[in-house]
């Protein structure tokens, strides 16, 4: 009986030790081969920033456009999402997700105007 009880407790304590489920998942974005830190893109305050920053930190913009007194800068750049489940040592699972995604910048008087990301809809969500 006294065996069984230390027994036990040897197996719960090393189990508790364990991690029994474990989800992550890890986002990144890369811009060519150049990956862009997503810090990067929370540090553009609009009102704030300035036309000559944007271009020292992200480069030439992929398109330019003018739309009134304003000017809209786009970068197009690949969002990758990596997906993991793991259950004990028993059973796991890797997703990988990439997504093609666009930062529009709009600028007036070389200062950021308005900041907002687009998404283009992958393949399967395309489908109803």
């Amino acid at each position: 009986m006294v065996r069984n009880i230390v027994l036990m407790t040897l197996c719960f304590t090393l189990l508790s030790a364990c991690q029994v489920l474990d989800i992550s998942e890890k986002v990144s974005y890369e811009e060519g081969d150049r990956p862009l830190p997503h810090t990067l893109i929370n540090s553009i305050n609009k009102g704030r920033t300035s036309k000559a920053w944007v271009m020292r930190h992200l480069g030439e913009p992929d398109e330019k456009r003018l739309i009134g007194d304003n000017m809209l800068f786009t970068y197009h750049y690949q969002q990758q999402v990596k997906s993991r489940v793991r259950l004990i040592l028993l059973f796991q699972y890797r997703q990988q997700q990439t997504r093609q995604r666009s930062l529009y910048i709009e600028f007036n008087d070389d200062l950021v105007n308005k900041v907002w990301l687009d998404v283009e809809l992958d393949d399967d969500d395309d489908e109803d």
